[in-house]
């Protein structure tokens, strides 16, 4: 199954309409898998059930491997999702924007 078929809970869904909106200009969507890292929506993956700080769940030096393969270190990046997720991103992008960290979940 595709990486964007995968995830289709309510918090994901409403995380990739709002980076949808803010892509209309241009750039590049990835989703921050805690089993893969980086991936793009076409990615074929299997299920998997741990989140970022489970045992086997990618590094901060796992993902910026990711990210200085794709050669986008110098890319302005938004995260949208929870605060685990950002503090991975952030080590490869400390001036990341990330406007849900600290929102305490979906509704607020």
């Amino acid at each position: 199954m595709t990486a964007g078929a995968m995830y289709v809970g309510t918090f994901h869904g409403s995380c990739r309409e709002t980076a949808k909106a803010l892509l209309q200009d241009g750039g590049r969507q990835y989703i921050l898998s805690a089993a893969h890292g980086l991936l793009d929506l076409s990615t074929q993956i299997d299920p998997y059930d741990i989140t970022v700080g489970d045992p086997g769940s990618v590094s901060a030096d796992f993902v910026q491997a990711q990210v200085r393969e794709r050669g986008i270190e110098s890319a302005e990046v938004t995260v949208l999702a929870g605060s685990k997720y950002v503090v991975l991103a952030r080590h490869s992008w400390p001036d990341l924007q990330a406007p849900l960290a600290g929102a305490g979940g979906i509704g607020r």
